[in-house]
C-alpha cells in the first residue's frame, strides 16, 4: 500500500491490497512450480492438484 492510502485508512482499499498481494504470491509460487520442473508442461504442473482439489469440492458439493 502507498502512504496515502495508509493515511485514508479505507477498509475496502485495505482488502484490495491484501488480494493483490495474495495473487501476486501465488504468481511467484506458479513461476516456481514451473521452473522446478522444465522439460514439463506449465498446464501440467499447474493444473495437477487444482484438479484434483476440483473434483474432491464436487464431491463435497453433492453429499451435502
Amino acid at each position: 500500500m502507498g502512504v496515502e492510502d495508509f493515511r485514508q485508512q479505507d477498509h475496502d482499499r485495505d482488502i484490495s491490497a491484501v488480494r493483490n498481494f495474495y495473487a501476486g504470491v501465488l504468481l511467484l509460487a506458479k513461476e516456481a512450480l514451473i521452473r522446478a520442473v522444465p522439460n514439463a508442461d506449465p498446464q501440467h504442473v499447474i493444473g495437477a492438484k487444482l484438479n484434483r482439489l476440483r473434483k474432491k469440492a464436487l464431491a463435497l458439493m453433492w453429499h451435502c
